[in-house]
Protein backbone atom coordinates (compact mmCIF):
# COMPACT_ATOMS: atom_id res chain seq x y z
CA UNK A 1 0.00 0.00 0.00
CA UNK A 2 2.78 2.50 0.80
CA UNK A 3 4.35 2.22 -2.97
CA UNK A 4 0.76 3.63 -3.73
CA UNK A 5 1.14 6.88 -5.72
CA UNK A 6 -1.02 8.20 -8.34
CA UNK A 7 -0.91 11.46 -10.02
CA UNK A 8 -3.33 14.17 -11.82
CA UNK A 9 -3.11 17.07 -14.22
CA UNK A 10 -4.97 20.02 -14.88
CA UNK A 11 -7.19 20.08 -18.21
CA UNK A 12 -4.61 23.00 -19.15
CA UNK A 13 -1.64 21.20 -18.45
CA UNK A 14 -0.41 23.51 -15.82
CA UNK A 15 -0.55 22.03 -12.73
CA UNK A 16 0.16 18.38 -11.78
CA UNK A 17 -0.14 16.85 -8.56
CA UNK A 18 0.84 13.00 -7.22
CA UNK A 19 -0.90 11.73 -3.75
CA UNK A 20 0.26 8.49 -1.40
CA UNK A 21 -2.23 5.93 -0.56
CA UNK A 22 -4.24 7.89 1.61
CA UNK A 23 -4.64 11.08 -0.63
CA UNK A 24 -1.51 12.72 0.77
CA UNK A 25 0.39 15.44 -1.34
CA UNK A 26 3.53 14.02 -2.32
CA UNK A 27 4.73 16.45 -4.80
CA UNK A 28 2.97 19.37 -6.10
CA UNK A 29 4.23 21.26 -10.04
CA UNK A 30 3.12 24.45 -11.49
CA UNK A 31 4.50 25.08 -15.24
CA UNK A 32 6.11 28.48 -14.98
CA UNK A 33 3.11 30.11 -17.33
CA UNK A 34 0.63 29.30 -14.24
CA UNK A 35 1.69 32.84 -13.36
CA UNK A 36 1.06 34.67 -16.48
CA UNK A 37 -2.64 36.30 -16.29
CA UNK A 38 -3.27 33.95 -13.35
CA UNK A 39 -5.97 34.90 -10.77
CA UNK A 40 -4.81 33.35 -7.52
CA UNK A 41 -8.25 31.85 -6.61
CA UNK A 42 -8.76 30.36 -10.07
CA UNK A 43 -5.08 28.57 -9.46
CA UNK A 44 -6.33 27.67 -5.89
CA UNK A 45 -9.18 25.88 -7.28
CA UNK A 46 -7.10 24.27 -10.28
CA UNK A 47 -4.98 22.87 -7.82
CA UNK A 48 -7.36 21.86 -5.40
CA UNK A 49 -9.10 19.65 -8.11
CA UNK A 50 -5.58 18.24 -9.44
CA UNK A 51 -5.30 16.77 -5.94
CA UNK A 52 -9.11 15.83 -5.86
CA UNK A 53 -8.01 14.13 -8.58
CA UNK A 54 -5.10 12.33 -7.95
CA UNK A 55 -6.72 11.40 -4.28
CA UNK A 56 -9.52 9.39 -6.19
CA UNK A 57 -6.98 7.56 -8.39
CA UNK A 58 -5.36 6.76 -5.26
CA UNK A 59 -8.13 5.40 -3.89
CA UNK A 60 -9.45 3.61 -6.46
CA UNK A 61 -5.83 1.99 -6.43
CA UNK A 62 -6.13 0.88 -2.60
CA UNK A 63 -9.39 -0.39 -2.81
CA UNK A 64 -8.41 -2.74 -6.16
CA UNK A 65 -5.44 -3.61 -3.68
CA UNK A 66 -7.83 -4.51 -1.00
CA UNK A 67 -10.90 -6.06 -2.38
CA UNK A 68 -10.55 -9.31 -1.96
CA UNK A 69 -10.33 -8.20 2.18
CA UNK A 70 -13.40 -5.90 1.73
CA UNK A 71 -17.23 -7.02 2.74
CA UNK A 72 -19.35 -8.19 -0.10
CA UNK A 73 -21.07 -5.54 -1.73
CA UNK A 74 -18.23 -3.02 -0.72
CA UNK A 75 -17.57 -0.03 -3.55
CA UNK A 76 -15.08 2.47 -3.42
CA UNK A 77 -16.96 5.09 -2.75
CA UNK A 78 -18.37 3.54 0.46
CA UNK A 79 -15.82 0.92 1.68
CA UNK A 80 -14.04 1.92 4.84
CA UNK A 81 -10.01 0.74 3.37
CA UNK A 82 -8.64 1.13 7.14
CA UNK A 83 -11.21 -0.95 8.91
CA UNK A 84 -12.87 -3.22 6.78
CA UNK A 85 -10.29 -5.06 5.59
CA UNK A 86 -9.70 -6.17 9.19
CA UNK A 87 -13.22 -6.64 9.92
CA UNK A 88 -13.88 -9.15 7.15
CA UNK A 89 -10.49 -10.93 8.31
CA UNK A 90 -12.18 -10.92 12.25
CA UNK A 91 -15.47 -12.37 10.29
CA UNK A 92 -13.31 -15.47 8.51
CA UNK A 93 -11.93 -16.45 11.85
CA UNK A 94 -14.83 -16.28 14.20
CA UNK A 95 -17.85 -17.23 11.22
CA UNK A 96 -19.67 -14.47 12.06
CA UNK A 97 -20.56 -10.79 10.78
CA UNK A 98 -18.68 -8.06 12.80
CA UNK A 99 -21.10 -4.53 12.99
CA UNK A 100 -19.11 -2.19 10.90
CA UNK A 101 -18.00 0.82 12.82
CA UNK A 102 -19.86 3.87 13.03
CA UNK A 103 -20.94 5.60 9.22
CA UNK A 104 -19.12 9.11 10.76
CA UNK A 105 -15.57 6.52 10.69
CA UNK A 106 -15.94 6.37 6.84
CA UNK A 107 -14.21 8.82 4.50
CA UNK A 108 -16.56 11.27 2.48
Amino acid sequence: MAAIAESAESPDGLVAATVGECGELRSLWLDPRVYRNRDAAELAGDIQQTVRSAAALARRRAYEILEPDLPPGATVEDADLVFDPLLTAIDKITGTRTAAPPSCWRRA
